[in-house]
């Protein structure tokens, strides 16, 4: 299993890299699992979640 964890400053850089995951890694053959949220800490957005090799 391969672990994603990505930050962005941008709620759209976020959801870019997010579509474009998905449609090089789709969760029906990968079985990706990745999730967007807002770290307020930090001031960021992350992408996380994980796929299967």
């Amino acid at each position: 299993m391969l672990s994603i964890f990505e930050q962005f400053f941008t709620k759209t850089g976020a959801i870019a890299f997010l579509k474009d995951y998905r449609k090089r890694f789709p969760g029906a053959t990968y079985g990706t699992n990745l999730r967007i949220n807002f770290n307020r800490l930090e001031q960021c957005w992350q992408v996380s979640g994980h796929r299967f090799a």
